[in-house]
């Protein structure tokens, strides 16, 4: 019997946009027009500098403010800025989280309302640089924290997707046995492959595409789940 169900964050619960658009379209609302070339070359020069400065910083201090506008810096120098970086990649830095994440989904707040009333036990587990207290507040903002009883993101359990042990500690944290939660994720290598080598239900979120390999429960939107639930 399922008595709990962890969801994924991004464009599970909450439309999660690329790197590439986000920054092209803050620099040309800051004055700056910039193509997909010159985007995808600073977001490679962001990564980068945070791979070779900051990914062996312990889990939890590795997503500070600090660090993104550092990210972000690099990213305007790999473009070809030049003058005034701090001031742009702080200006970036108080755009970023409002044009990266557009959401939650239409159907996210009327099926956790469903479930909520079901007597669901409802989780976020998310690979994530956020740490869970990051996330729950994001989850606040958006007018949906209060549906879940926890939130735990990688850089607070110390692995990340695929890892058994990911999900392994999400169970724990919800105090409900591996089989009695299905895992609500939208990647079937990270999500499915993950959940289903700890034991766990996972269920793959198709909004709009059908992946290859469909040898799981799979919806088109969320508010197919409690249907299946009472199957």
């Amino acid at each position: 019997m399922i008595r709990g169900i962890l969801f994924d964050y991004g464009n599970t619960l909450v439309r999660v946009r690329d790197g590439v658009t986000v920054l092209r379209e803050i620099l040309a609302v800051l004055g700056h027009e910039i193509d997909d070339g010159d985007a995808s070359k600073g977001m490679e020069a962001f990564g980068q500098r945070w791979h070779d400065c900051y990914a062996g910083f312990p889990r939890g201090k590795r997503w500070t403010e600090e660090i993104r506008i550092d990210c972000y810096k690099a990213a305007l120098q790999a473009i070809g800025f030049r003058r005034d970086l701090d001031t742009l990649s702080g200006e970036i830095g108080q755009r970023w989280a409002s044009h990266e994440r557009q959401g939650p989904y239409e159907d996210v707040k009327p099926t956790l309302r469903i479930l909520d009333k079901m007597g669901l036990k409802l989780g976020v587990l998310s690979q994530n640089r956020m740490t869970g207290s990051q996330l729950k507040e994001d989850l606040e903002t958006r007018l949906i924290a209060g549906y879940f009883s926890a939130v735990l993101t990688s850089e607070d359990i110390g692995y990340d997707k695929p890892d058994p042990r990911f999900f392994e500690i999400g169970s724990d944290m919800m105090r409900l046995k591996n089989s009695e939660l299905w895992y609500v994720g939208n990647r079937y290598h990270e999500d499915v492959v993950g959940a289903r080598n700890a034991g766990i239900t996972p269920v793959l979120v198709e909004r709009g595409r059908r992946h290859r390999s469909r040898d799981c429960l799979a919806v088109a939107g969320l508010l197919a789940l409690p249907p299946m639930l009472k199957e």
